[in-house]
């Protein structure tokens, strides 16, 4: 096995152990009566891993539950402001090729 396919095989399982977490997580938020300390750091946990799942509008609905039981610490307001940029930022890439017509692809580059 090259060390390609063994960092793909560790990436995979990374992003498989990230999902199960974030079931559990869901479970544990959806259904909780624990305190609402426990319910915050249930949703940082989930925030954190889908911050650095890309999927950022989902971590930012996360924040903002977290904002709502209590202050959040400086590295959340960190990955709050990172997935808003990042949101922004896809935005503007998506105008610019539906503005030039230039599909999702490699195809509009030279070669």
């Amino acid at each position: 096995m090259t060390q390609k396919e063994a960092n793909f095989a560790e990436s995979t399982q990374l992003i498989r152990n990230d999902q199960e977490k974030i079931g559990t997580l869901n479970l544990l938020i959806s259904t909780s009566t624990q305190p609402s300390n426990n319910l915050f750091n249930y949703y940082q946990e989930r925030a954190e891993i889908l911050f650095y799942l890309n999927k950022y509008e989902d971590a930012l609905s996360d924040i903002n539950a977290m904002e709502k039981i209590n202050e959040i610490p400086s590295s959340i307001k960190l990955i709050k402001w990172k997935s808003l940029i990042q949101i922004q930022c896809a935005k503007v890439s998506q105008e610019i090729k539906q503005s030039l017509a230039i599909q999702d692809d490699l195809s509009h580059i030279p070669r």
